[in-house]
């Protein structure tokens, strides 16, 4: 699992396990001076060694005039509505459109409020409600939230509150702090008649740390205007693909326990990466995970 992301959220899988070839151009602010390049696409290969099989997914994305993330295609088709002060309002992942994960967020002050209401499918339901501070910047510095969710197929329910707690330096996140508490009461059916067999009720802790290092090139979302507040969010949230919100390319992530990932850049002449790679010890021998990137 990709920790920079501290995701422990499961209806969140990652979405980095596959490919397609690239597509038609964007339109997005119409420059080619590389001081207003922005991402049009990344696409995301992962392969598994034991198998010898490659998965791939491509992202693709739009800006408006003012360089800021309109849209956002892969699986799911992905929209992003701005107020006046260029704050995002409201975030949505749709798969069809009757069938959307939304998110709606409520500034006052430094304090951002968000909650994200699934909509109701054949096997899931839930709601997130978390809290988003921010610093003198404008840089996120905490993030509370809850998820309640549940399997309608069989009764199943989840829940979770987590705090993380953000360090930055020079632009870039140096640690995430994460403290929480899970539970989880899982129904086992009987498959055969389809009535409840037994109930299974777990609880744990969701308690971690990591810390990064970084290169002194520029992010593929460096130029983007979007807030940065929110390019983390999407990021924990493990959307899109997008890590746009730190200043530079990070070159390592460790746990508290001591593991770390490292990950491998190659870089367009005016610095901006164009691949990046990653993986522990134990990954690079089971398999590997490569983004590329093209620009407008």
């Amino acid at each position: 699992m990709n920790t920079m992301c501290l995701n422990n959220m499961r209806y969140f899988s990652c979405l980095v396990i596959a490919a397609m070839i690239f597509g038609a151009s964007l339109t997005s602010c119409g420059k080619q001076d590389p001081q207003y390049w922005l991402p049009k696409s990344i696409i995301v290969s992962q392969h598994n060694a034991s198998t010898d099989n490659i998965h791939q997914i491509m992202y693709e994305f739009e800006y408006d005039g003012r360089n800021r993330l309109t849209t956002g295609r892969a699986q799911n088709h992905y929209s992003f509505v701005y107020n006046d002060d260029g704050d995002i309002v409201e975030y949505a992942s749709c798969y069809i459109p009757s069938r959307c994960y939304r998110t709606t967020f409520s500034l006052n002050g430094n304090k951002i409020s968000f909650i994200t209401n699934y909509h109701p499918s054949v096997t899931l339901s839930g709601t997130v409600t978390g809290e988003l501070e921010l610093d003198a910047h404008g840089l996120p510095v905490k993030l509370i939230y809850e998820d309640v969710s549940e399997y309608l197929s069989t009764g199943s329910n989840y829940w979770t509150n987590t705090t993380v707690t953000l360090t930055w330096q020079n632009g870039n996140i140096v640690k995430a702090e994460r403290e929480g508490y899970w539970k989880s009461e899982i129904v086992r059916l009987n498959w055969e008649t389809q009535e409840i067999d037994r109930v299974e009720r777990e609880e744990g802790s969701r308690a971690g740390t990591v810390t990064y290092t970084y290169d002194n090139m520029k992010t593929p979302f460096h130029f983007c205007n979007t807030p940065k507040w929110f390019l983390w969010w999407v990021s924990y949230y493990r959307y899109l693909g997008i890590y746009g919100h730190n200043r530079n390319n990070i070159i390592t992530e460790t746990t508290e326990d001591g593991s770390t990932t490292t990950y491998n850049h190659t870089y367009k002449q005016s610095g901006f990466p164009v691949t990046r790679r990653w993986g522990t010890a134990e990954i690079w021998t089971n398999g590997s995970t490569t983004e590329m990137y093209t620009y407008n």
